[in-house]
C-alpha cells in the first residue's frame, strides 16, 4: 500500500524536517539515476512521487516520465530537449527556462522543480502562484523568490538552500540532485542520511524518441492549477526503458 506525496501533503499540510529530508533524499537518488542515464524528467511534482511500504520500510518511487526527454548529449543528431513554442510539464513546478519555453533545457530544470517540492513539504505552501497561467509564469520568471521562514517555521538555513536550489540562473543552482539532497540533509539535521529507508525506484514510462513537433496539433495546453489538458501526446519509443533500482550505496548521494 502507499500514497502519493500529493496525498500526504493534502492530509498533513506539511512534513517535518526529518521526513522532508528522508523523502527528498530518496527522490533525488532516483532522479539522479535518471540524470546519469541522460534523461530529464521535466514534470517533477508531488503527484509523481509515490511512497509505498515494502518490508516495513518506506520506499519512494518517482513516476510518470511521460514528458521526459533525453539530454543533448544523449539526443539523436539535431534533437533538442524541448521544442520552441511548446510548453510541457506542470506550471506550478516549472523552472523559469522551461516556463519561458527555452530551446535549451538540461537536467537543472529538474533541480528547480525539486526546490519547489522541498519548499512545499516544509511550509505547506507552493512558492509561486497566479490566478492565470500568465501571472504564474511571471511569478516564476521575475518576481522575488519567497522567503520560506516568513511563511512557516523551517530549519535554519533553509531560506539560503531554497535560494540556491531555485536560482533563476541554472549555473547558480545546485548542479546535481545529489548535491541538493546532501545540503538539505545538512540543513535538516542529516535526518535523511541516517534513515533505514534508503531505497528508491525510478519507474520509467516511455521516453520520447524525439522532441515533439512544434505545431498546434502536438502542443498540449496547461492551466495554472497544474493540470495538463487536451492535445496529442509526445511520440515515444516502442520499448520501455528499464527500471532503475537497487540497494542503498555505502555513501549518501
Amino acid at each position: 500500500y502507499g500514497e502519493s506525496l500529493r496525498e500526504r501533503l493534502d492530509q498533513r499540510g506539511r512534513l517535518s524536517p526529518e521526513e522532508t529530508a528522508r523523502t527528498f533524499t530518496q527522490i533525488c537518488r532516483g532522479v539522479g539515476k535518471a540524470h546519469d542515464a541522460g534523461i530529464v524528467h521535466r514534470d517533477l511534482k508531488p503527484d509523481n512521487v509515490f511512497v509505498v511500504v515494502e518490508e516495513d520500510e518506506e520506499v519512494v518511487k518517482v513516476l510518470d516520465f511521460g514528458v521526459a526527454a533525453m539530454s543533448d548529449a544523449e539526443s539523436p543528431p539535431g534533437g533538442r530537449l524541448t521544442c520552441e513554442g511548446s510548453l510541457l510539464g506542470t506550471p506550478l513546478y516549472m523552472s523559469p527556462e522551461q516556463a519561458a519555453r527555452s530551446r535549451d533545457l538540461d537536467h537543472r530544470t529538474d533541480i528547480w522543480s525539486l526546490a519547489v517540492i522541498a519548499f512545499e513539504c516544509l511550509t505547506g505552501r507552493r512558492p509561486f502562484l497566479g490566478d492565470t497561467l500568465g501571472e504564474l509564469v511571471q511569478a516564476i520568471c521575475s518576481e522575488p523568490l519567497p522567503v520560506s521562514s516568513r511563511l512557516a517555521p523551517v530549519p535554519h538555513g533553509f531560506d539560503e538552500w531554497f535560494a540556491h536550489c531555485a536560482a533563476r540562473d541554472p549555473v547558480q543552482r545546485f548542479q546535481s540532485a545529489r548535491e541538493a539532497a546532501t545540503e538539505l540533509r545538512r540543513v535538516c539535521g542529516d535526518a535523511g542520511g541516517s534513515s533505514r529507508a534508503r531505497r528508491c525506484t525510478v519507474v520509467m514510462a516511455a521516453v520520447p524518441d524525439a522532441p515533439p513537433q512544434a505545431s498546434a496539433a502536438a502542443a498540449r495546453q496547461v492551466n495554472p492549477s497544474g493540470t495538463l489538458v487536451g492535445g496529442a501526446k509526445s511520440p515515444s519509443t516502442t520499448a520501455l526503458l528499464p527500471t532503475l533500482t537497487g540497494p542503498p550505496s555505502s555513501s549518501t548521494p
